[in-house]
């Protein structure tokens, strides 16, 4: 009776193991560990500053990129505590699923961290702005996650938006806002383009999961999205030479990198495409390497 129970036990603590065991690949582990969204941030900021003829500080570098780490974090935690791990789902969430403690113990202690160098390191004014950026990415998460999930269905325009917002904070105080307007539109844009791709590439895991997602919600978009990209690209182009900037030519080099995985997006893994996607906004980089 009592050996015929725990192999019961014993088969049941298998069976879950074996649902929620996983394999993660070497080049998933950015995306696992949330540093792919705060290094294009963190590149991004960079390349703006230098567009701008401005400088950055050591802090206000550090504070962006472990802000944006704490907001994907923090979204992705909070994914952990509704996944299924018997249907699919993404190595992301599969690995936040498994070390969801200590995690968070390392996102308590972050958040501590940014806190005490945001307040003695920024200006009261960008400290303010910072606050209102990081506001309407509570206010997005706290809709997604508590009060409309149905918002999720918008998550990309959102995501996008914010994003380029907190990139930009920082020269608020510095430039007027009719010289950031477009910056931030253009690049706001990019970001959004890159969130639909991955949700493209994520359709089946997000049904899976009951995860609404603007590529579920309109399917026919991706025809579109193939006219859109082109001339999205075309149009920076133009900005870049009428204005002489190499910010929006960097732009379209990254616009047609996405656009070239869109037309190969069958041809890819789903984990592997989210990769690729993060990986061709990273065109900064070209300006460092060469």
């Amino acid at each position: 009776m009592v050996s015929s129970k725990l192999l019961r036990i014993i088969t049941t603590y298998t069976q879950t193991e074996k649902q929620t065991s996983y394999s993660l690949p070497l080049w998933a582990l950015p995306t696992a560990l949330s540093l792919d969204a705060p290094v294009v941030a963190l590149l991004w900021q960079w390349f703006f500053a230098r567009s701008f003829g401005l400088r950055l500080t050591p802090s206000e570098m550090f504070l962006l990129f472990a802000t944006v780490w704490l907001i994907y974090t923090a979204d992705r935690l909070l994914d952990s505590l509704k996944l299924d791990v018997a249907k699919q789902h993404t190595y992301r969430h599969a690995f936040y699923y498994h070390y969801r403690r200590p995690l968070s113990a390392i996102w308590l202690l972050i958040l501590g961290l940014v806190t005490i160098l945001s307040l003695a390191e920024l200006s009261p004014h960008l400290l303010q702005l910072g606050l209102l950026t990081l506001s309407f990415s509570l206010l997005y998460g706290f809709g997604i996650h508590r009060f409309k999930p149905s918002l999720s269905s918008s998550k990309e325009l959102q995501i996008g938006a914010v994003f380029a917002l907190g990139t930009l904070v920082v020269f608020i105080p510095q430039l007027p806002l009719t010289q950031l307007w477009l910056p931030w539109l253009s690049f706001a844009l990019l970001c959004s383009f890159n969130c639909y791709l991955i949700a493209l590439a994520e359709k089946p895991l997000d049904r899976a999961q009951g995860a609404p997602s603007l590529a579920q919600q309109f399917s026919r978009l991706e025809p579109l999205l193939k006219c859109l990209l082109p001339a999205f690209t075309l149009a920076l182009s133009l900005l870049a030479l009428y204005l002489q900037t190499s910010l929006y030519l960097m732009m379209a080099v990254s616009s047609f990198g996405l656009y070239i995985l869109l037309l190969k997006r069958n041809q890819l893994d789903s984990e592997l495409l989210r990769v690729l996607a993060d990986t061709v906004l990273l065109s900064p980089l070209l300006f460092i390497l060469f």
